[in-house]
């Protein structure tokens, strides 16, 4: 017996791969039925740099709603600089934005609820699909569902995907802090130990800076006191607020699963589509919500298979490049011989900011003058 649908799309988790996902599909069919749940109300903090990179802006502005980053904070300057060397700087082609996470999640869940999408404030327990469509908590039935609810997905365990891998699983931590006068850049430093990690220092806006650190190996050992020293050793210039710490988890691109299982789609940190280089995840949750939502609803029975094709399409050459780049970012030596050649060439530079706060690829050239830089270093020893 076929099940009827309530919904044609259930959306688990408001954030942004979530909110996407609900644009995304009121785009392709206005008259849709779309339900997300999210266990938070709104506005909510959420650990993030609040980086807002020139591809998330590009999905913005496809999902029409590029009003959401009014008042955030541009920079078009990257800072980039390793403990063994000296730091290189030079302005992008195309700028990012700053805004806190607790504002602009607000501005695109209710983007998504001024598009038609309907939110609940619920915490998902259960998910079963059937032949003809899914049924989320027992209650709600769909033709689809998205798990867009982060590195902790419930759907990604109903689905059977099971936890992310500890050793592709970063931790970070976050705060805000009273920011010196200078010219508004983000500002990425390497700390010589422990390695690989790094941290960031990005402007707000109002005298004020999100500051973190990340250890891209899940499986150093951490805590919250090891980590606040880390930010203020290696982040001396500015000074956290005490009460603005917050940690949390970032699932690498290593260890990402299969996104789509039938009628079941993943995206953002539920699909494990997080930067391994530099712990970007905004734009891949962004698109990968997008993508998600366009096809749940125009195709639901073959939603899996499209959206891992669709999925490739966009990411699969960025993703295999950032995953070598992450092992090859293991070895110091590699990643002051690539900060180094990006200070010589604006080419490398650019090819550069393109893999760590984009989706791009780099160019055959940028990686050969890396290869050469890294040789000679050797051959100085």
């Amino acid at each position: 017996m076929k099940m009827a649908a309530d919904a044609d799309l259930v959306i688990v988790g408001g954030g942004p791969a979530g909110t996407a996902a609900a644009l995304g599909a009121l785009a392709r069919r206005p008259a849709a039925r779309v339900v997300m749940l999210d266990r938070s109300g709104f506005p909510r903090d959420k650990a993030c740099g609040d980086g807002i990179g020139p591809v998330a802006v590009d999905v913005l502005a496809g999902l029409g709603c590029l009003e959401v980053l009014h008042g955030a904070m541009r920079v078009d300057r990257l800072r980039i600089g390793a403990a063994n060397g000296t730091p290189v700087a030079d302005r992008v082609d195309a700028p990012g934005y700053v805004l806190p996470r607790r504002v602009f999640d607000a501005r695109l869940v209710q983007a998504a609820v001024n598009r038609g999408a309907e939110l609940c404030r619920e915490k998902v327990t259960k998910l079963t699909v059937h032949a003809n469509g899914v049924v989320v908590n027992g209650r709600f039935r769909a033709a689809a569902a998205i798990g867009a609810d982060g590195v902790h997905s419930r759907v990604r365990h109903e689905i059977g995907a099971g936890a992310h891998p500890r050793q592709h699983r970063a931790v970070s931590l976050r705060a805000y802090a009273q920011a010196p006068r200078r010219e508004p850049e983000l500002v990425f430093r390497l700390p010589r130990d422990p390695w690989p990690a790094y941290a960031w220092a990005f402007p707000t806006g109002d005298c004020r800076a999100n500051v973190g650190v990340v250890l891209l190996d899940g499986r150093s050992p951490s805590n919250g006191t090891r980590l606040r020293e880390l930010i203020a050793h290696t982040l001396p210039e500015w000074t956290p607020l005490a009460d603005s710490f917050q940690g949390h988890h970032l699932p690498l691109s290593p260890g990402r699963p299969p996104p789509g299982h039938d009628r079941v789609l993943l995206a953002g940190d539920a699909a494990g589509l997080v930067n391994p280089v530099s712990g970007e995840g905004i734009a891949t949750a962004l698109l990968s919500g997008m993508l998600a939502g366009r096809l749940a609803v125009a195709q639901p029975a073959r939603a899996g298979r499209l959206y891992r094709a669709a999925l490739g399409r966009h990411l699969r050459a960025h993703l295999r490049q950032a995953d070598l780049a992450s092992r090859l970012m293991r070895s110091p030596k590699w990643t002051a011989a690539t900060i180094a050649s990006a200070g010589t060439s604006p080419p490398v530079f650019a090819a550069l900011a393109g893999l760590t706060v984009g989706t791009d690829t780099m160019p055959l050239h940028a990686g050969a003058r890396i290869a050469t830089q890294r040789l000679r270093a050797t051959f100085r020893v």
